[in-house]
Order: C-alpha cells, then sequence, then structure tokens
C-alpha cells in the first residue's frame, strides 16, 4: 500500500459478532504489525466471511467503476491499479484501497453502499477502527487520513511519521 491510498476493508457483522460476541471499536489483527513481528494466518486472522460467500454483485459493481487487473494470486480478483485506486476481492477479504492524489469521491460512496448493503463495517487499515457502512463517516476519516495529509502536504506528514 503506498502513503497516498487510503485503506479499508469491508467485513460482515455477522461474523465479527459471531467471533466476538459484540462489534468492537478496533479489530487488532487489521491493525498494523511491526515488521520483526510474527504472522501466523491460522491463529491471528479470523476468517469473518467464513459460512458465507462474498455475493457476485460486489464483483459486478466493482467491475463498473474499475477495470479488472492481472492479480498476483490466483485467489483474488483485483480491480483498478497497483499505483491508483484499487479493489482486491478474496474468499475471505474485501480489500479497498482509494488514491488520495485522485480522489473520486464517488468510489468511497459506491464502497461504502456496498458495504451497507452487505451488511459489513469498514475496517480501516492500519488501526483497526470499526465504522458504519456510511458515506459519510467514512468521509470522514478518509479527509483525516495520512494519505489525504501527504497528497495535501507531503513534507510535513513525512516529517510528522518520522516523529
Amino acid at each position: 500500500m503506498a502513503i497516498w491510498q487510503f485503506g479499508f476493508y469491508l467485513v460482515p457483522t455477522n461474523g465479527i459478532i459471531k467471533e466476538h460476541g459484540h462489534i468492537p471499536p478496533i479489530l487488532d489483527q487489521y491493525k498494523s504489525r511491526d515488521e520483526d513481528t510474527s504472522f501466523n494466518e491460522e491463529q491471528q486472522f479470523r476468517n469473518y466471511w467464513s459460512n458465507s460467500d462474498i455475493p457476485a454483485f460486489v464483483k459486478e459493481q466493482i467491475s463498473k467503476r474499475l477495470p479488472l487487473m492481472k492479480s498476483w494470486s490466483k485467489e483474488a480478483e483485483m480491480y483498478g491499479s497497483d499505483d491508483g485506486s484499487k479493489v482486491e476481492i478474496w474468499e475471505d477479504d474485501i480489500i479497498c484501497l482509494v488514491d488520495a492524489r485522485n480522489c473520486k469521491y464517488e468510489l468511497l460512496e459506491i464502497l461504502s453502499n456496498i458495504a451497507f448493503k452487505l451488511d459489513c463495517k469498514l475496517v480501516l487499515k492500519g488501526c483497526g477502527k470499526v465504522i458504519d457502512a456510511d458515506y459519510q463517516k467514512l468521509l470522514k476519516e478518509f479527509e483525516n487520513s495520512v494519505a489525504r495529509k501527504f497528497v495535501l502536504n507531503p513534507r510535513s506528514t513525512l516529517r510528522n511519521l518520522s516523529k
């Protein structure tokens, strides 16, 4: 993920409740990890999509907005571009990366609407914060994101990140 990409996941509400008994404010598995920390996918990453398929309409809606791209994995369909906005659809995850340099606010709205229709929460990449599938809430998070701050003032953002 590039610094100018605002990232979030679509995570089914019922999968979160099934795993945790409630909706926690943060999902730890979506937090950034230290490079030195080992990652055991089986123990640490819950599949909130288990026992449910990602509906075909997700691919249909995404493909109307972003072109299908060559995937680096046979297990995922990827739309958009590595350098811009991108959506990765896995059997156990939907990863959204929105290019803050050339943000199409319509894409944020479409993704939040898809999440709403699927009864998903939006989980912010890096911090794991869980928010409702609501365009205004997503827009607020986008506007306050490192990606957006970087686009508006790269030097200051990089200086603040190094502290």
